[in-house]
């Protein structure tokens, strides 16, 4: 496996910038006021919004804790909080009978899948490409678009929903299914690092996939504005170690714990974390909404 430092320059001071500004505490402080904000009679906007906000805001919570201390202690408690909350999110904008007018065809959001893998709530990933995928389906065709700029938009189209597919089958166990998308994600995809990744997996070569994720590493390294954390990278390993005996990678932005977490329940948030989960019920939540209102009032927290 060709060598890789520890942790870039870049990095080290972005950790520096979270240690400086305390942005752990100020993820906290978000999300505990987010927790008690009172909802009853939100309209469906607010209240996906609402949801969005606190899976954002215990992702970040745990991300900064990581940054700042080198630690991943109650991640799994955290990551839980956000996949769950985001399915929420997710399923009332399924529900919304407004978002028609509203939809644009998303992203993958793959900080939501990681959270949801290694918290061991797969199905929130699976919910966060559904509505995804429904993006794509209420989509309104945008005016004065170029013909190219057209041809561009559904390249990206097929591109996303492939990968969806791709996900989905992976999560869901179906290998053999997501292995055949490989053929057509290779015509539709610009990225080869992230196809070298997808290919090796399925070889069960420790070697030849540990190889392709840190070329992907590279890459991610040398992007502008690059994140704290390789998200497919994580997404992959977590999904192939439960797959074949195998030794995660260890750097800044890909930590080998933050593969090693135990399972939680809701229950462990409020014990640990002294915090009370929101609701999570669909349908008590529906009941909850008021069908009159349209479109979010926007809180200062």
């Amino acid at each position: 496996m060709k060598k890789i430092i520890f942790a870039t320059k870049s990095w080290k001071s972005l950790q520096k910038d979270y240690i400086s500004e305390d942005l752990h505490t100020m993820h906290l402080q978000k999300l505990h006021a987010y927790l008690q904000q009172d909802i009853s009679n939100y309209s469906f906007e607010e209240m996906i919004i609402h949801y969005g906000f606190i899976s954002y805001a215990a992702t970040q919570t745990c991300i900064a804790n990581y940054m700042q201390t080198g630690t991943v202690e109650n991640a799994e408690l955290y990551f839980y909080l956000a996949a769950r909350a985001k399915a929420v999110s997710d399923n009332l904008w399924i529900a919304n009978p407004h978002s028609q007018k509203l939809a644009q065809g998303q992203d993958i959001q793959l900080d939501c899948i990681m959270t949801a893998v290694l918290s061991k709530c797969t199905s929130a990933a699976i919910d966060m490409l559904e509505k995804t995928r429904k993006t794509f389906e209420r989509e309104q065709q945008r005016p004065n678009r170029s013909r190219k700029d057209c041809q561009q938009d559904e390249k990206r189209k097929k591109r996303i929903l492939l990968e969806i597919d791709f996900y989905e089958n992976l999560l869901n166990g179906n290998d053999g299914q997501a292995y055949q998308l490989l053929s057509a994600l290779d015509s539709f995809h610009y990225d080869t690092l992230v196809l070298q990744v997808m290919h090796t997996f399925f070889e069960r070569d420790n070697e030849r996939f540990g190889d392709a994720l840190v070329q992907h590493l590279k890459e991610f390294r040398n992007t502008p504005y690059t994140g704290e954390l390789d998200y497919f990278v994580i997404i992959m390993e977590a999904l192939y170690q439960k797959r074949t005996n195998y030794n995660p990678l260890d750097f800044a932005d890909a930590p080998a714990l933050i593969l090693k977490l135990p399972e939680c329940e809701s229950t462990q948030i409020e014990k640990n974390l002294g915090i009370c989960c929101p609701s999570f019920d669909i349908n008590e939540l529906l009941k909850s909404i008021d069908k009159n209102k349209v479109g979010p009032k926007f809180m200062k927290y």
